[in-house]
């Protein structure tokens, strides 16, 4: 059944649908009246729905079944990140999104290259959006506008963090202490490496430095190992 994003409230009958997922449902799909779809909000709901009626712009739906909503994958990841060039980045947002991570941030570091402005950014959410409609995911992936290092270790101040550097520790241990918490961010810097003074500031600020093997691997290679060791330790732990 094919899925539509459809950020509203589903606490009535009926939802008119309009936009790109609207000219996606009937011009590209060509649903038609009596066909049914799955709308998600964003937030966590879903229903199945029935195409009722139609327009040059819009569609209209009858929601037939609300579907109980999916307990939200735990530990909350929060992936902080420095951006990699070209489509990469592209890639490592959605299979960030098919691994449940709640939250990314883009991180500018002293030898980051790539600096996002908001329109990249904008089309980066319609990419996690795009991800969320092929994997079942109903809770959208926030992406925050970039931040600088310091500013990000302000914000995440009272989370535990790890950092992914080529002198820490193997990073089983400290997720295994981690996976007991309900949150926990994971960073990751540029392709040159973050500097000793970012990362002193960051073991100032709490964060626990971790290694991920003898390779040297690009931006969004280490970052999505990171999270797929947290998802598969915090699985193994339920």
């Amino acid at each position: 059944m094919h899925r539509f994003y459809v950020p509203q409230t589903f606490d009535t009958d009926f939802i008119e649908i309009s936009g790109d997922e609207a000219a996606h449902m009937l011009r590209v799909l060509r649903k038609t009246v009596g066909d049914r779809v799955s709308l998600f909000d964003g937030e966590g709901q879903e229903v199945i729905a029935e195409v009722t009626g139609k327009q040059r712009h819009t569609a209209r739906v009858r929601v037939r079944e609300r579907l109980p909503s999916k307990p939200l994958v735990t530990p909350v990841i929060t992936l902080v990140t420095a951006v990699p060039k070209s489509d990469r980045f592209r890639w490592l947002v959605e299979k960030a999104t098919e691994l449940g991570v709640r939250r990314l941030i883009p991180v500018r570091t002293e030898r980051s290259v790539v600096h996002p402005g908001d329109g990249k950014l904008e089309k980066m959410q319609a990419a996690s959006i795009a991800a969320c409609k092929q994997c079942g995911r109903n809770d959208l992936l926030v992406i925050q506008p970039v931040q600088d290092w310091t500013e990000m270790l302000h914000q995440t101040t009272q989370l535990p963090k790890l950092i992914a550097h080529p002198e820490g520790q193997p990073i089983v241990r400290p997720l295994a202490a981690i996976n007991r918490e309900s949150q926990v961010v994971l960073i990751v810097g540029p392709e040159g490496g973050l500097s000793e003074g970012e990362v002193e500031l960051a073991r100032a600020a709490g964060s626990e430095v971790v290694n991920l093997g003898q390779s040297i691997l690009r931006i969004e290679t280490a970052a999505l190992s990171m999270v797929a060791a947290t998802r598969l330790l915090s699985s193994s732990l339920t």
